[in-house]
């Protein structure tokens, strides 16, 4: 992952969710460790329970990288939602469901992970006019706005103006302004070509 000024869309909100749901595992993991240290100065053997929590935190190590993951490649944003899941459901026989807590902040985090859908990159000077700027003729044949635009090989002709060529709009009536990218002339009050 580079650290440059650049950012890339990733899915936050499932990252944030898992890496909590991560150190709950963890933190549930450690709560059995204890529990089951304190079970042993009672009762003999019930030391051995103690790698259940072991377990808990190797679940919650997992969570945590798989959520790491999710913000280092996001492209691959279902492949760690699917682990961020998985490993949630399984964390109740290591660390009863990270003290719950983790279980259900890593299924909304795993869930969030796996239909995360990036925003739509529009390309540069594609975006909304700005208030009071007249918008642009749409250009016939031409992909709508947001898909990859070509250019026209057509050669360009002089600009005529409307007045000087006398080209109205057969709607409406309204001088037609040409255009010369397109060496044909555009009526902006019906906004269509004429």
């Amino acid at each position: 992952m580079s650290y440059g000024t650049e950012t890339r869309p990733y899915p936050s909100t499932a990252f944030a969710l898992s890496l909590i749901a991560g150190i709950f595992v963890i933190l549930g993991g450690l709560v059995v460790i204890a529990v089951f240290a304190f079970l042993a100065t009672l009762v003999p053997f019930a030391g051995l329970g103690a790698v259940e929590g072991i377990i808990g935190i190797v679940f919650g190590v997992i969570i945590l990288f798989a959520a790491y993951q999710l913000r280092a490649h996001p492209d691959q944003h279902v492949l760690w939602g699917v682990i961020v899941l998985v490993f949630s459901i399984i964390s109740w026989f290591g660390s009863f469901g990270g003290l719950v807590i983790g279980f259900i902040l890593g299924l909304i985090g795993g869930i969030m992970a796996i239909v995360w859908r990036p925003p739509a990159m529009v390309a540069p000077g594609m975006g909304q006019p700005m208030m009071g700027q007249p918008m642009a003729p749409p250009v016939p044949g031409q992909p709508p706005m947001g898909q990859p635009m070509t250019m026209p090989v057509a050669p360009v002709a002089p600009a005529p103006t409307a007045a000087a060529a006398g080209v109205n709009c057969p709607r409406c009536g309204r001088p037609a302004t040409f255009v010369p990218q397109y060496n044909r002339y555009y009526c902006y009050g019906c906004q269509q070509y004429v």
